[in-house]
């Protein structure tokens, strides 16, 4: 079929089998099965989509050729239904957002509805790997079948019934190219075979059953002779043969299932399952969240994250740790097409993002999470924008990433950090991105004491995203169950180093997925150049000096005989270590405690400036800096207390003040979306061009109406100056 598109043609029996032989006709040999190969024996549909099986060597060289043929990939495809408890299964709840039938790709095609296009409904077009579901098959091929095969019959087959004017379902018309399904009793066996396998997984061996269900109730008292117990290989006879038709299933019917478990597990046949809690709940959620699910107040919130995360990158462009990481890059990078922000030299898409990663954290005035050691911005920002410019130019399916898309894709990423939402990418691309990304995973805090590159921690997080999505994109397949595994899994070696019981928490990846939103509750924003656990010392002491401003005024600061601060578990493990050098490097500076401290009580305010060259080795500081002790505090570990500090000040003579701070602003009170706004115009006033700022300001804060966010990239490549001269 040379030059075959799909223009949005009907979804029937002519479209199936012109997908098949588009496929065919490029070597893939493919397995019609689902709702289709039911109307076919005779039965009424069950799903609606058209589903195929095909070869895993041949699934991403199908996905090309359906891409070019005009299939529409770039739509969100929702796989949700309500599976019932199962009793025998110990099973007490019902469990939304699962089903077995998770395909590797779709193409999202026209309405259907019983046969009529409906507005209201959708039909999909799935792609399933044959390993996963039909590994007893023998391996797909081309060509005619013989006329004595066992394992696969043609959709066309004279055996089935004919389709009759009142009813849409029957045999598939002699005209049509050929369409091969498995024969009826292998189908069976395969569901059987499936429901042995996930018995143990949470509601997954009770849907494969109902597959068993629908054949018996719908097709066998069609098709009898293809349903004779000897037809059936040995092993699954004894469950066939007490099979009945009942939502419930016997104890004679739960005894063939434990007994086949046992016979694949003598013979070493069981496989493992692919549809882990990983891709079931996280990269299914991924792929099928649309931006209407999203609340409105989310959607507000994370543009404002967006632009607060460029005025970083702005700001951070061009101090001199930046500076030089940009001139040891471009010394051996080839120039490319991506915008590297705050200059007006472009560089390859791997490079770029690491270095705009590097620039959202480079002055640490970007943002942090209430739970988690990561600062979301840096992460999430430079992937989006180097695959939204990749995607324009790609070989095979270039496209142009719009604002809703941009948007969508930003509250994934600040979500669970992915950004293959960007791209469209299914929920098994989307395991395999994060199985690329998981597998890089870096950065040491030895980091903050000194050198650089702790800047670049989350550039190089940003990298790895971004190289996992495009290699995923293309097909490469990562680590699956990444997070699982008990050798080598991400959980299990991260976890060694824990003082924790457990040492991780494997639920807490996909917790409370769409109804807690991290974007909004918990990703919070500095207000100071500094680590965000340092916080709650600094207005901690800003409280102070309002209190006590007679006793803390900068000419009394020699008066101080001692400073004691102490912090929760995290927060001095951190940053309560007594500096062993003077001076410290900026970084240094800025993940000490004792030094910030210092530098509020001297300064007044922690900002950029405090950790220029010229002020990080005054006396002033360096004398109080000796005169500060930080210790650790139980108190300071309850919940819902984030980044606190409980601080006593003794003076020479003996006297003494105390105050205590639970819970820094921003985390106590999120800052609103005006500070943010104000925010970025402070940092970035002096950088760029008042008009550019309105344009960026525009862009971001009406994300929907972009046609193509390169509008938005392009007002990024300028050039910036240092802001610390």
């Amino acid at each position: 079929m040379p030059g075959y598109q799909y223009t949005g043609q009907a979804v029937n029996y002519k479209l199936i089998a012109d997908i098949v032989q588009l496929l065919e006709e490029n070597d893939i040999p493919c397995l019609l099965i689902g709702d289709y190969m039911f109307e076919a024996m005779g039965g009424p549909g069950l799903r609606g989509n058209i589903e195929l099986i095909l070869e895993r060597h041949d699934i991403n060289k199908a996905i090309r050729i359906l891409r070019k043929a005009n299939f529409p990939d770039d739509q969100p495809t929702y796989y949700k239904h309500l599976l019932c408890p199962s009793p025998l299964m110990g099973q007490t709840t019902c469990s939304a957002n699962e089903t077995p039938f998770i395909p590797y790709h779709s193409f999202h095609l026209n309405g259907r509805f019983w046969g009529e296009p409906y507005t209201g409904f959708h039909t999909d077009l799935c792609l399933y790997e044959k390993q996963d579901l039909f590994w007893d098959l023998p391996e797909l091929s081309l060509g005619e079948l013989s006329e004595d095969d066992t394992d696969f019959i043609l959709a066309s087959d004279h055996r089935f019934p004919p389709q009759e004017n009142w009813q849409y379902w029957g045999r598939f018309p002699d005209t049509l190219y050929p369409v091969k399904i498995p024969m009826p009793v292998r189908y069976v066996e395969a569901m059987m075979l499936l429901t042995a396998r996930d018995w143990e997984i949470k509601g997954h061996g009770w849907s494969w059953r109902d597959e068993i269900m629908y054949m018996w109730k719908y097709v066998v008292g069609v098709l009898e002779e293809f349903f004779e117990v000897e037809m059936f290989k040995p092993m699954f006879r004894a469950w066939w043969a007490v099979l009945e038709n009942s939502e419930s299933m016997s104890g004679g019917e739960v005894l063939c299932v434990h007994n086949l478990r046992r016979e694949l597990v003598a013979t070493g046949v069981m496989p493992e399952t692919p549809f882990t809690w990983l891709k079931i709940q996280l990269c299914t959620w991924i792929a099928s969240l649309q931006l209407d699910d999203i609340p409105d107040s989310v959607r507000t919130r994370a543009k404002y994250l967006f632009l607060d995360g460029i005025a970083c990158a702005l700001v951070g462009a061009r101090v001199p740790w930046s500076q030089k990481a940009f001139d040891a890059m471009t010394a051996f990078e080839e120039r490319g097409k991506h915008v590297v922000i705050g200059y007006e030299e472009r560089l390859g898409a791997i490079a770029a993002a690491t270095l705009n990663g590097s620039w959202i954290q480079a002055c640490e005035v970007d943002d942090y999470h209430s739970v988690a050691p990561l600062h979301s911005q840096a992460v999430v920002i430079p992937p989006l924008f180097a695959a939204a410019v990749g995607a324009r130019d790609h070989p095979t399916t270039p496209r142009i990433i719009d604002g809703r898309t941009l948007l969508l894709a930003s509250v994934v990423g600040f979500e669970i950090g992915s950004s293959a939402k960007l791209l469209g990418l299914s929920a098994g691309q989307i395991e395999d991105a994060i199985g690329v990304a998981a597998t890089q995973a870096c950065g040491l805090m030895a980091a903050q004491y000194d050198g650089m590159v702790k800047r670049m921690h989350h550039g190089f997080a940003a990298r790895n995203g971004l190289l996992g999505t495009m290699l995923a994109w293309g097909g490469y397949e990562g680590i699956k169950k990444v997070f699982e595994r008990p050798y080598g899994g991400f959980l299990a070696m991260f976890g060694l180093g824990s003082k924790h019981t457990p040492s991780s928490k494997p639920e807490e990846v996909a917790k409370d997925l769409g109804t807690f939103w991290h974007t909004a509750e918990w990703i919070r924003l500095k207000l100071h150049a500094c680590c965000g656990g340092i916080h709650g010392t600094i207005e901690c002491l800003a409280e102070m000096q309002e209190m006590y401003p007679e006793r803390l005024g900068r000419e009394k600061l020699g008066e101080i005989k001692e400073i004691r601060i102490q912090l929760s578990d995290a927060v001095f493990h951190h940053c309560g270590w007594a500096p062993e050098t003077r001076p410290l490097t900026p970084t240094g500076a800025q993940m000490n405690t004792a030094f910030v401290a210092a530098s509020q009580l001297v300064d007044g305010q922690v900002l950029l400036e405090q950790f220029s060259s010229g002020k990080l080795d005054r006396n002033e500081v360096w004398e109080l800096i000796g005169k500060t002790s930080c210790v650790h505090t139980t108190e300071l570990d309850q919940p819902n207390i984030g980044c606190g500090a409980l601080i006593s000040i003794t003076f020479a003579d003996g006297s003494q003040v105390q105050h205590s701070l639970l819970k820094p602003k921003g985390v106590d009170e999120p800052i609103s979306n005006e500070e943010i706004l104000e925010k970025f115009r402070r940092l970035t006033g002096g950088l760029i061009g008042v008009e550019r700022q309105e344009k960026i300001e525009r862009a971001v804060l009406g994300m929907e109406e972009l046609q193509d966010v390169n509008e938005l990239i392009e007002l990024l490549s300028v050039n910036v100056v240092n802001p610390l001269q």
